[in-house]
This record gives C-alpha cells, sequence and structure tokens, in this order.
C-alpha cells in the first residue's frame, strides 16, 4: 500500500468542502438571518425570508448569532448539515432544508 493511501485512510472519511450547516432550534426553527439586531427564525417570524444562511462550522455560526442583539430570547440550537444550493453556496433554500428532514416554513 502506498504511503498516500496508508495517509488517507488513518485520517478517515473527509467531509466534502460543499458540505456546510444552517442552525436549528427546536423551540424557534431554522435561523433566518439578523436583521435590526433581531434573530429571524422560521417558526416565530420568517419576515418574508424563503432561505437560511450556511455556516462552516460552529464557530462561524456562533459569530453570526451573536449579531442578535436586541432578543431576549436565549435558545439552544445546534448545526444540521445540508448541501447549500443559492447565492453561490452562501445559502440554502427551503427545499434543501426540508431534504434533511427539518420542517419547512411558509416565508410571508
Amino acid at each position: 500500500m502506498s504511503r498516500s493511501v496508508r495517509d488517507e485512510l488513518k485520517r478517515g472519511p473527509q467531509k466534502p468542502e460543499w458540505v456546510r450547516h444552517v442552525v436549528y432550534s427546536d423551540s424557534l426553527g431554522v435561523f433566518l438571518g439578523v436583521k435590526d439586531g433581531h434573530g429571524i427564525w422560521s417558526r416565530v417570524d420568517p419576515a418574508g425570508e424563503s432561505s437560511a444562511p450556511v455556516f462552516k462550522d460552529q464557530a462561524q455560526a456562533e459569530a453570526e448569532l451573536a449579531k442578535v442583539t436586541k432578543d431576549d430570547v436565549k435558545t439552544t440550537w445546534h448545526l444540521v448539515e445540508v448541501t447549500p444550493d443559492l447565492e453561490g453556496g452562501t445559502r440554502a433554500s427551503i427545499a434543501a432544508i426540508t431534504n434533511r428532514t427539518l420542517p419547512g416554513w411558509e416565508p410571508h
């Protein structure tokens, strides 16, 4: 076995570069962004948003959620893998999100 194959096997399966995550809260739904310091969540008020921002990792998601400065609501959330399909891979559509078994929403 060549050295490069052995090295690859030691590292284990690698996630493709395009794998990203959305933020999901059981109580608030999918995180859709920040507007005027308020978090926009799919179950609360999607504010016309039909897609969600995607994040490379937890640190990137936490940095974006830190911009929510005017909400008293504290929630637990976790990252869910999605395949971004909008805006050059920076956002995921409702279809891409529901494909990962998360609930969809009406943008209204």
